[in-house]
């Protein structure tokens, strides 16, 4: 039987064992032989070893001999003790004689699976499974009595470090980590052999409970004592396997046991292994369709999330209950905290809130949002984990590990990058205090690490290498990692604040002109570039309104016109003075050129500065194109206002698209004093005339600030902040958004736009959108919108 076919084909692999346990057994209740393999085989890795053992050898739910798989073992001492008694119970190996339970495929008894050694007792080769203190091999006959351990000498190996430890807390501490005679003394042989264990060297201990040792000594208030760090990584952590003669932590072990994937290549940790013993990472092991299952909530083939009683459930199907969140009030799908035991919904368990009690973003397990506590500040209650305090070594401040805090930590690695010599430099301060404030270090951390191309430029500008100013910024290419590093010595107030999307325009002009190899037209190019387009912008922009991507991008287009028409001119040996209206007609005829009205524009720049004689009539605007119909515009308007899934800046940001026609461009550069708060309600502005919002939306603004109270946005005057959070998000990340809850900003604004042009006056359209008067009016004539009546009932003159 092909297992893996029987998955990808749809079959249920529990049903299939369930089938062939009847097959042996007809007079077996089905519901009970169901509850058996559910309880034993409850993985897809174990069905699949069950049904591979039963396809090779269909005879072992018979005889019951092995070689077979652990798990089948198991559910056949299930089966027989819920009176299933026509399968057989598992059989040694050796002796042939019923067990009562299994380890490993091998089955076998205690006697004949110990090997035949000399024991020291009898002298007799006879099976030995056990040792005597001094690491000898015992027979059963000859197995030595436990012993009690020396608490005299581990009491003494303690004193060597805290004199004044007291015997008896010193017995009870090494007690409650060894139960056992055995693990007692194997305890005190290694502590006494070499007391510098208890000092930092545990991670080298013999064996396992002097970690806990150590701990718990900790506790007791034995002073001296020292928790090792990882060998391979140094940070105090829990210490779990044991591998080349020291204890590792998990992350190192993960990456000690690393191997290349069989399917993908990628060192990563081992998940699985497929039929040929060949590794599997974890995402490979999960996009196997074998390890796939039907869910019963949608009826695909999918990784299992949850198994329920009804069956299984994948991650898009799982539902978890409705609870009364105790941080915020609302009733939601969540679960309860493994600390408190109080109900905390998904939204909450999300939130990264500043802490009441320490000051810290983190995450919040109780308290309200207002007020909220993290898991150190949260008292302990009855039933739950208790968490340690512990200080940071470097700043003091509180924290769950006894290693560096977050910020420490983040400051030891950027610290050399701006380092010269032996001190940083003086300009480059203000950037280390900024990053010392910072409320995720994580984050700077994580980025940091996957950006070595950052690191080389803090480097570089510590150095010198690259001018600390924006000019030398400019002197590099232009890639995210340098816009990012600007924005971050801006944000630190290291350089001045600037117009990055002007500033970008302006490099980028200079290329396209220094690309054009003929001085003349060059001269063209660079007096239409700059001294016509860029000084219009310029004249539209300043420090309180920069420039945006979506101004800056029709003037590259204009620019690419003008020098692909220099370009044509130029192969074919003619100027802009020897062109004719039939070489334009033919180009357009023949399709030579992409953007007819940019090129209408150039050519009509060049006909006012006399350059050539000929131009391109101005195409007048047709209306709107794509938009969206009357009820998909209100409906996306009530899910916004309703869906508590959805964040509450994006449920923002699409209504103001959709009930007020804003552009994306226009939404990011909202602040918080664009709104009025009185008795009459909330005011918002967008151009000169303010508008009143609806009470559903004023809420969700007031839902807004409620959940920034306490974070590292608190602060921020933005309404859509980004990152760092002193400066707005871009355009281009607030469309992406949108367009992740399947909104078209596009589309959305001109089904807005086409509906108010129609209600409102072009004037006051446009006084309260923040659009042009004459935009406005060309609206209003595409809706068909007739407002010369009001005009004249306005004016006080009798319409006609």
């Amino acid at each position: 039987m092909n297992t893996e076919a029987t998955g990808s084909a749809g079959a249920a692999p529990r049903d299939l064992i369930v089938q062939q346990v009847l097959a042996v057994d007809p007079t077996a209740d089905r519901a009970t032989v169901e509850n058996a393999v559910a309880a034993v085989v409850n993985t897809v890795a174990r069905q699949r070893q069950v049904l591979r053992a039963l396809a090779d050898r269909p005879e072992l739910l018979c005889n019951g001999r092995p070689p077979a798989p652990q798990v089948l073992g198991e559910l056949m001492l299930l089966l027989r003790r819920t009176s299933t008694a026509a399968v057989a119970a598992p059989a040694c190996r050796g002796c042939a004689r019923p067990l009562s339970s299994v380890r490993g495929s091998a089955w076998c008894c205690d006697r004949c699976g110990a090997p035949e050694r000399e024991c020291a007792g009898c002298g007799q080769l006879r099976r030995s499974t056990r040792r005597d203190q001094a690491g000898s091999w015992r027979c059963p006959r000859c197995r030595p009595l436990p012993e009690q351990p020396d608490w005299a000498a581990l009491t003494a190996a303690v004193r060597t470090i805290d004199s004044s430890a007291e015997p008896a807390v010193v017995r009870t501490a090494a007690r409650r980590v060894a139960p056992g005679l055995f693990r007692q003394q194997a305890l005190v042989a290694a502590v006494t052999a070499d007391p510098d264990l208890l000092r930092g060297r545990a991670a080298h201990a013999p064996v396992r409970t002097v970690l806990r040792l150590v701990d718990s000594l900790t506790e007791a208030g034995v002073a001296g004592m020292v928790r090792p760090g990882c060998p391979h990584c140094g940070r105090v952590v829990a210490l779990v396997k044991w591998h080349a003669e020291a204890w590792l932590c998990a992350r190192c072990d993960r990456q000690v046991r690393a191997a290349p994937c069989a399917q993908c290549g990628k060192v990563r940790e081992v998940s699985s292994r497929d039929r040929r013993g060949q590794p599997l990472c974890g995402p490979c092991h999960s996009r196997n369709p074998a390890n796939a299952e039907r869910c019963v909530g949608c009826g695909h083939l999918r990784p299992v999330n949850n198994r329920t009683p009804q069956g299984p459930l994948c991650a898009s199907c799982r539902q978890s209950p409705l609870l009364t969140c105790t941080l915020c009030g609302e009733r939601a799908p969540g679960n309860r905290s493994a600390l408190t035991g109080q109900p905390r919904c998904r939204s909450c368990h999300a939130r990264r809130l500043r802490c009441g009690g320490c000051g810290k973003i983190r995450a919040p397990h109780s308290g309200t949002l207002k007020d909220p506590r993290c898991a150190l500040c949260t008292p302990a209650q009855p039933g739950t984990p208790r968490r340690r305090r512990h200080k940071c070594p470097s700043c003091g401040s509180a924290q769950p590990t006894e290693s560096a805090c977050p910020s420490c930590r983040l400051i030891a690695i950027v610290q050399p990058l701006l380092t010269v010599g032996d001190q940083v430099r003086p300009e480059l301060v203000p950037l280390l205090v900024w990053w010392r404030r910072v409320d995720r270090p994580g984050s700077v951390r994580t980025w940091l690490a996957r950006r070595p191309a950052a690191k080389a430029l803090l480097r570089d500008l510590a150095a010198g290498a690259v001018e600390l100013s924006h000019e030398g910024l400019d002197q590099i290419p232009d890639t995210k990692t340098v816009r990012y590093v600007r924005r971050i010595l801006v944000a630190a107030g290291v350089l001045p604040t600037h117009d990055e999307h002007l500033r970008r325009l302006e490099q980028w002009m200079n290329r396209a002109v220094a690309a054009i190899a003929d001085p003349k037209q060059r001269t063209i190019l660079y007096r239409y570039a700059v001294w016509y387009h860029l000084r219009k912008l310029r004249a539209r922009t300043g420090l309180e309104k920069p420039a945006t991507d979506g101004q800056a991008a029709p003037i590259r287009n204009h620019v690419r016109a003008a020098a692909a028409v220099l370009a044509t001119l130029a192969e074919s040996g003619h100027t802009l003075a020897d062109l004719r209206q039939a070489d334009i007609d033919e180009w357009l005829a023949g399709h030579r050129v992409a953007r007819r009205a940019e090129l209408g524009l150039f050519l009509r720049w060049a006909r006012r500065e006399r350059l050539t004689t000929v131009a391109i009539p101005v195409q007048q605007w047709a209306g709107p194109g794509s938009r969206i119909d009357h009820d998909h515009r209100w409906a996306l308007a009530r899910r916004l206002l309703h869906d508590d899934a959805v964040p509450t800046e994006d449920r923002l940001a699409g209504l103001l698209v959709v009930l007020y026609a804003q552009t994306a461009a226009r939404i990011r550069l909202l602040r918080f004093d664009h709104l009025d708060s009185g008795s009459g309600g909330v005011r918002i502005t967008f151009g000169t005339t303010p508008i009143d919002l609806p009470p559903a939306v004023a809420d969700l603004f007031a839902r807004l600030v409620a959940e920034r109270a306490g974070t590292d946005r608190a602060a921020t005057p933005w309404i859509f902040p980004g990152r760092p959070w002193n400066q707005p998000i871009s355009a281009g990340m607030l469309r992406k958004r949108l367009a992740a809850l399947s909104m078209s900003t596009h589309a959305a604004r001109t089904a807005a736009l086409f509906q108010l042009a129609v209600d409102l006056p072009a004037g006051l359209l446009a006084r309260c959108l923040g659009i042009d008067i004459s935009s406005a009016v060309d609206w209003q004539r595409a809706a068909a919108g007739d407002w010369h009546a009001y005009a004249a009932r306005t004016a006080g003159i009798a319409s006609p």
